[in-house]
C-alpha cells in the first residue's frame, strides 16, 4: 500500500462554533499532509458555517458541503464521505482534537499489516484520551485485532473519531446506517467486520472532549444493535450474557419516551434467560438500595 495516499477526512457539525476550529486545527497540523478535508454544516444556526468558510477560504483541501436542514451527524458523516477521493477515509467530531501524527501512525500501521498478512486492513482505530470538563483526562483504550466479529460483539472499541476506513470497505456495505437513531459507529464496524480485518493502536490518538449523554442513549444503542445483530452478541456472550445485557439495558433506558423498545430489552431477555433477567434485576436493587431487597436474591 501507498503510505502517502490520499486521506478523506469529514468533520459534521451542527453549532460548534466554539469548537469546531480546534477540530479542523488538528487536521490542518497532521504530519501526513495529502488529505483532503469536508466540513459538513448540517443545518446550524450559528456561527459554525462561517468559522468553516474562513478556513476553506485559507486551505485548498478543505471544502464545506452544506446541508439545507438538521439530518444528524451519520447522514453528515455519509455526506462528506461521497465527496472524497481519498484511499481512506477518516471521521472527526467537531469538539474533539486529533494526535499531530494520528494519520501517519496509522497509515504506517496499515503498511506494516500488509507486509505480515499480505492484505490491507479494512479498519484501524487507536485509544482516546477522555477530556473531562474540569480539565482532567483518562486514555482510554481496549480492543482487538485480526478477525474482530467475537470481539466487537462482546465490547465495543472504535470511536467514530479513531477510525480510519479502507473507501471499498466503507463503500461495501453501503456507509452509515442513517436510519439508526444511535449506535451508528458500531452498527459500521460490526459490519465491516464480516469480511475486514482491524488494526489498532493502543496509544490514544485523539483527544475526546466528554458530554454527559447519560445511560440512556447507550441504552438505545443497545437495542438498536440487538435488533439487527441479536445472534451475534448471543453467539459471543452466550445467552446469559446477551440477556444481562439486553437487562441492564431496559434499567438505564428512558421508559416514557421509548416505552416500546423498553418492553422489548425486557422480553428478549426473558425469553433469552430469565434467570439471569431475576438476577441481573436483584442486583441493580442491591446497588440502588443498599441492602437485599426481601424476597430476591442475589445470588439467585
Amino acid at each position: 500500500m501507498n503510505r502517502d495516499a490520499l486521506v478523506t477526512v469529514v468533520i459534521p457539525v451542527f453549532n460548534r462554533e466554539h469548537t469546531l476550529g480546534r477540530a479542523i486545527e488538528s487536521v490542518i497540523e497532521q504530519t501526513h499532509q495529502n488529505w483532503e478535508l469536508f466540513v459538513v454544516n448540517d443545518g446550524s444556526r450559528d456561527n459554525s458555517l462561517s468559522i468553516a468558510e474562513g478556513y476553506a477560504n485559507s486551505d485548498s483541501r478543505i471544502s464545506i458541503v452544506k446541508l439545507e436542514e438538521n439530518r444528524g451527524a451519520t447522514a453528515a458523516r455519509n455526506a462528506g464521505a461521497t465527496k472524497g477521493n481519498g484511499e481512506w477515509i477518516a471521521f472527526n467530531d467537531s469538539d474533539d482534537r486529533w494526535d499531530p501524527r494520528k494519520l501517519e501512525l496509522q497509515l504506517t500501521r496499515a503498511q506494516e499489516w500488509e507486509q505480515a498478512n499480505g492484505k490491507s486492513p479494512s479498519v484501524l482505530y487507536s485509544g482516546i484520551n477522555i477530556v473531562f470538563p474540569d480539565g482532567g483526562s483518562h486514555p482510554f483504550t481496549r480492543g482487538a485485532e485480526g478477525d474482530v466479529q467475537v470481539a466487537l460483539a462482546q465490547q465495543f472499541f472504535a470511536p467514530t473519531q479513531t477510525l480510519l476506513i479502507k473507501r471499498e470497505d466503507f463503500e461495501r456495505v453501503g456507509g452509515f446506517d442513517e436510519t439508526l437513531r444511535c449506535g451508528d459507529e458500531y452498527d459500521l464496524t460490526l459490519r465491516i467486520s464480516t469480511e475486514g480485518h482491524f488494526a489498532k493502536i493502543e496509544d490514544p490518538l485523539v483527544d475526546v472532549y466528554h458530554s454527559t449523554t447519560g445511560r440512556r442513549n447507550e441504552a438505545l444503542a443497545v437495542y438498536e444493535m440487538l435488533t439487527r445483530h441479536g445472534s451475534r452478541f448471543i453467539n459471543a456472550r452466550g445467552r446469559s450474557g446477551y440477556s444481562a445485557l439486553t437487562t441492564r439495558a431496559f434499567l438505564a433506558i428512558e421508559k416514557r419516551k421509548y416505552a416500546k423498545e423498553a418492553r422489548w430489552l425486557l422480553l428478549e431477555g426473558l425469553r433469552t434467560a430469565p434467570i439471569c433477567v431475576a438476577r441481573t434485576l436483584a442486583h441493580h436493587l442491591v446497588a440502588k438500595f443498599g441492602s437485599e431487597p426481601q424476597g430476591l436474591r442475589v445470588g439467585i
